[in-house]
């Protein structure tokens, strides 16, 4: 009815079925012949929606806790397949094996350029018919004129990704990468019990893609280390999420840490990745990289290596020895393009890197505000 009207609350339709056992357990509902009226009264109205009411809009269909067998999908299939849908998700569906998803699936990423995202939660499918899913991804992305944007693949595995699937996972989001960062995928495999067989392959593509989602895995901290060591070289990853890997101890953090904030000399932190923010370590790290373009990023730690180095002088210069004097007027510039709001979570993690103290001058960085830019500017030329 609100398809028909052109009333749906912020274009997302959710087909959701709701019954909670005595133990708490999410039950799934059986599929009914009685239901059919529904599933294609629902067909026809996203069709309806896509042609009367949807102006530049697309919808979100997510269909959770209810079976979906062929039949129903026979419904559903060329009404998505013609329609203005951005957005198809699957979570935990208890459908029999027999089920024709991956076939569905392929059939309306491949016809349909306005679904750019897809996801699934507690799907299981053969290796060959995940296969048949992340092909036609690649085979999309590789046009390049509408790429798939998102793929999500929550609690789909459970003792880990295979090997050759896992392959196929990122050969579909590298046909997304031409130079561009955003072009890159966002892609999300949380819940699936990847430990250390999976890393390599996975360090291995970080440079495709623009997020990546490892919540709730099994990575330690030697798992932690090859990440970071390919973050180091990466320059595509925007948002890297590795929430709930409880054998991510202290080691792994500082292999994080490192990566994007080294604080050994200042061509080092020059060097240091700044692009990629890192969400979900016990002891938050996520203050750094937090702008949008690596170039703020790239300041911010700079100068804070500057300003909190020093002893006696508001800007440590000594670390501006062998810095060739016609860069000069570059270093003035990069000062007063700073942002003007101190971190002090920025302070903090250089105090913890270096394993100093936090005294009054630090205090006072983290306070400046809108004077920042014109007390380092001016602090370089007295010093110069």
């Amino acid at each position: 009815k609100e398809l028909r009207k052109g009333a749906v609350g912020d274009d997302r339709i959710c087909v959701w079925f709701e019954l909670n056992e005595e133990e708490d357990l999410e039950v799934i509902a059986d599929h009914d012949k009685k239901l059919m009226p529904y599933w294609k009264e629902l067909a026809n109205a996203i069709i309806h929606w896509s042609d009367y009411h949807s102006n530049k809009n697309h919808l979100e269909i997510y269909i959770a806790y209810i079976e979906t067998p062929n039949e129903v999908l026979d419904v559903l299939r060329p009404a998505i397949k013609q329609s203005k849908v951005k957005f198809a998700g699957f979570v935990h569906d208890g459908t029999p094996k027999s089920w024709k998803l991956a076939e569905f699936v392929e059939d309306i990423i491949q016809t349909n350029h306005n679904l750019t995202q897809v996801g699934f939660t507690g799907i299981i499918l053969s290796s060959e018919e995940w296969k048949k899913i992340f092909n036609a991804i690649r085979i999309r992305n590789a046009v390049q004129s509408s790429i798939i944007r998102y793929l999500g693949l929550s609690f789909c595995f459970d003792g880990g990704i295979n090997t050759e699937v896992l392959k196929d996972i990122f050969a579909s989001t590298s046909a997304a990468w031409d130079g561009k960062a955003a072009k890159g995928m966002r892609v999300q495999l949380l819940g699936n019990g990847m430990s250390s067989r999976e890393v390599s392959i996975i360090a291995e593509s970080l440079s495709s893609l623009a997020y990546l989602n490892l919540d709730e895995n099994r990575f330690g901290d030697a798992d932690a280390a090859a990440l970071a060591e390919a973050l180091s070289s990466s320059t595509t990853l925007r948002r890297f999420s590795v929430k709930g890997n409880n054998e991510i101890k202290s080691n792994g953090r500082h292999a994080f840490l490192h990566a994007i904030f080294d604080v050994s000399s200042l061509a080092s932190c020059a060097a240091s990745n700044h692009t990629c923010r890192i969400d979900g370590l016990e002891k938050d790290i996520s203050a750094l990289n937090c702008y949008n373009e690596d170039y703020p990023n790239k300041l911010e730690k700079i100068f804070a290596m500057l300003a909190l180095s020093g002893d006696d002088s508001f800007m440590n210069t000594a670390l501006l020895r062998g810095v060739p004097t016609y860069l000069m007027p570059e270093l003035l510039e990069m000062a007063g393009d700073q942002e003007e709001e101190g971190n002090s979570k920025i302070t903090d993690l250089y105090l913890e890197l270096t394993g100093s103290k936090r005294c009054q001058n630090h205090d006072v960085w983290d306070n400046l505000e809108d004077s920042r830019s014109l007390s380092c500017v001016y602090d370089l030329i007295r010093s110069w």
